[in-house]
């Protein structure tokens, strides 16, 4: 019985994963912007009750402007868990991991992306009837080596402007990507 196959696989992995790496690599530090969509009430509260979050502020209006705010408040981590404004993309536009957003424009063909973390710094307001810039940038891209072999850990940075150019929150996402099989 030979005990090359798993060093074989390795040698694959490591050597698909080489490739989208020197792609990936030369995309670090260009940013891609993309203009949200007004943000609606109801999906705010939507965000807020999938999140078992009832906080009035974001159900009453009267309660809200009491509390300070100027409408209807966002959950703090709306803005960073939306993966799309517009209704979304018909499946046969989605890779095969799902992803649809500006992941997808990085050439990252063959390799499969799943979010693992996000650190995340809240700077403004966030509320019903705002729209913002999102400005993405790739920041890091390593290859690595774990138990069940190699895999690409990516940084994507973004910022989320409001509408007079203020920055309102940065995001630092992490994502694992590792070879399909």
């Amino acid at each position: 019985m030979s005990t090359s196959l798993p060093v074989d696989r390795f040698r694959s992995e490591a050597d698909a994963l080489g490739e989208t790496f020197n792609l990936v690599k030369s995309a670090v530090g260009t940013p891609f912007s993309v203009r949200t969509g007004v943000i609606r009430t109801t999906d705010l509260q939507r965000f807020a009750v999938a999140s078992d979050d009832y906080n009035p502020i974001y159900f009453d209006d009267e309660l809200a402007a009491t509390s300070g705010h100027d409408g209807l408040a966002a959950p703090p981590l709306y803005l960073s868990s939306v993966l799309g404004w517009e209704a979304g993309p018909p499946e046969c536009d989605l890779r095969q991991d799902g992803i649809g957003n500006e992941l997808a424009r990085l050439p990252i063909d063959g390799v499969g992306l799943m979010g693992v973390g996000q650190d995340i710094e809240f700077l403004g307001a966030v509320r019903a009837g705002m729209q913002f810039s999102v400005v993405s940038t790739l920041d890091d891209v390593e290859i690595k080596s774990g138990r069940s072999g190699m895999f690409l850990l990516l940084v994507i940075a973004r910022e989320f402007k409001n509408e007079e150019g203020d920055v309102v929150l940065r995001c630092r996402e992490s994502y694992v990507g590792r070879a399909y099989g």
